[in-house]
């Protein structure tokens, strides 16, 4: 770097431009390079499982020089054309990695000389899901206040900064500075996860659903972390070897344990996922309540299952015949109703002088 003090201008710009040449050169031989590889398929010989794997683990590329060229060397692989345009200059590694996936010459001719944005806008046309593809990348976002604070063993990356107001504009500011700032409060940051993609009206609806149906867990909204998660714990609960055996191991042991233990006289609170069903399948997954004027509330947020008419505290049975889907509400409205203010959701008495509320979930047994 202090070398380069002593050029001139002029001999500081026609290095330059002598170099980038060169990085042309270079990259145009990498790639080459890349393609061979991939014809021979030596990197899952490396046992890796793509070629943009390879680029990144095996020779050191940060994730988006990877993608480019790997990209890139698949496109020439299925259109061999393209080698000779990006030797032109007509095309771009970029260009070529967005249409790798549907290229053929005459998409190849309509991207040549275009723009990155045209490039995506001709793409769009081709490809079935649309102009962003599926991608995650790492982010850093700060932790809900009052979490608990990870060990030193916890994996992902953590930052601490100062946040502060100036006015009544947010800004951030290391503590290196020493300044003293007003109403600061330290932030913790750890690293999550970025996933973009796009998906059809069908799964949508199947997501807003499932949120709908999540929302007695989580009465205050459920984030697509939450909704992620809980569908892949059903995933994993019903298709994952190692939960099945680990399940078989517990159910052996609770029955063996309810072998040796005398049955008790007191009725239970359980009610049964096959009358669940029922009730949910009778009631259209809606509150089933009508109002004085015969209006139903019909709404399909935090829903509850009800013992009505005979509550369960007066011997009502958990059949589907006495059970109906409310709302969290409605269901609160009612207890009153029946039972007054002793049955508000913190001062629920116990059985058998409370009212039964479950929450319409499929548990396993």
């Amino acid at each position: 770097m202090h070398a380069l003090k002593a050029l001139s201008d002029r001999e500081l710009v026609s290095r330059l431009r002598n170099l980038v040449e060169k990085e042309k050169s270079l990259t145009l031989e990498i790639v080459s390079h890349l393609v061979e590889v991939a014809r021979r398929g030596l990197h899952l010989a490396k046992g890796y499982g793509s070629l943009y794997e390879y680029c990144r683990g095996e020779l050191g590329y940060t994730d988006a020089s990877a993608w480019r060229r790997a990209r890139a060397a698949q496109a020439i692989l299925r259109c061999p054309e393209a080698w000779e345009r990006l030797i032109e200059g007509r095309v771009t590694l970029c260009a070529l990695g967005r249409v790798q996936g549907f290229i053929t010459p005459p998409v190849l001719e309509e991207i040549c000389g275009k723009s990155q944005a045209e490039v995506e806008w001709i793409a769009a046309r081709y490809d079935a899901k649309g102009i962003s593809p599926d991608r995650m990348r790492p982010v850093m976002v700060p932790k809900p206040a009052g979490s608990v604070q990870s060990g030193a063993g916890d994996e992902g990356l953590r930052g601490e900064i100062t946040l502060s107001s100036h006015e009544g504009l947010p800004s951030l500011r290391s503590e290196v500075t020493g300044e003293r700032i007003e109403r600061s409060d330290k932030i913790e940051f750890e690293q999550k996860w970025k996933i973009e993609g796009v998906v059809s009206k069908q799964v949508k609806a199947k997501l807003d659903r499932c949120k709908s149906l999540l929302s007695r867990k989580y009465p205050r909204g459920v984030d697509y972390e939450t909704l992620f998660n809980e569908l892949s714990e059903v995933f994993l609960e019903h298709f994952d070897p190692e939960r099945k055996k680990e399940r078989r191991k517990k159910r052996d042991t609770i029955e063996k344990r309810r072998a040796k233990t005398p049955a008790k006289a007191n009725p239970s609170r359980h009610i049964p996922a096959r009358e669940k069903e029922r009730v949910w399948t009778r009631d259209g997954g809606r509150c089933a309540y009508v109002g004085s004027d015969g209006k139903r509330c019909n709404s399909t947020f935090n829903l509850q299952i009800d013992h009505f008419p005979v509550p369960f505290a007066r011997g009502g049975p958990s059949k589907a015949s006495n059970l109906r889907l409310l709302c969290a509400l409605h269901n609160r409205y009612t207890a009153r109703q029946t039972f007054g203010r002793l049955c508000d959701a913190r001062h629920a008495p116990q059985a058998p002088g409370g009212k039964h509320t479950e929450s319409f979930t499929h548990r396993r047994e």
